[in-house]
């Protein structure tokens, strides 16, 4: 359905590690942690979080597209449409250069209409 296996980490799926970071924010480290958890297991939070630190897009816009498919308003933990708003901040430039098929017109579309 994905094109990839949801049962694979984001770091199984990309071939990279992170390895320790000098910086021991919250933030960091639930990234990091983030990217050791197979995607089937990943919740709205999750994806708002790691959507809206620009990480792994190519693999997590597709989980949240799904979402939003069936309910734009999903709530990842912080108000309702937070994962829309994630998804709508990330820059054009990623649209139009890494986003394959499943970025076409139909799908923001029909996100639109459900919205409305």
């Amino acid at each position: 359905m994905f094109g990839f296996d949801t049962h694979r980490t984001l770091q199984e799926l990309e071939g990279e590690g992170w390895g320790p970071s000098e910086w021991e924010s919250r933030l960091v480290l639930r990234c990091t942690a983030l990217r050791h958890k197979p995607l089937k297991d990943f919740t709205a939070g999750d994806l708002r979080l790691m959507i809206g630190q620009r990480i792994s897009l190519p693999y997590l816009v597709p989980l949240a597209l799904d979402l939003l498919l069936s309910n734009p308003y999903v709530e990842g933990d912080l108000y309702p449409g937070d994962i829309l708003t994630s998804v709508l901040n990330i820059e054009s430039s990623w649209w139009f250069t890494c986003a394959p098929t499943w970025s076409s017109s139909s799908v923001g579309s029909s996100i639109t209409w459900k919205a409305i």
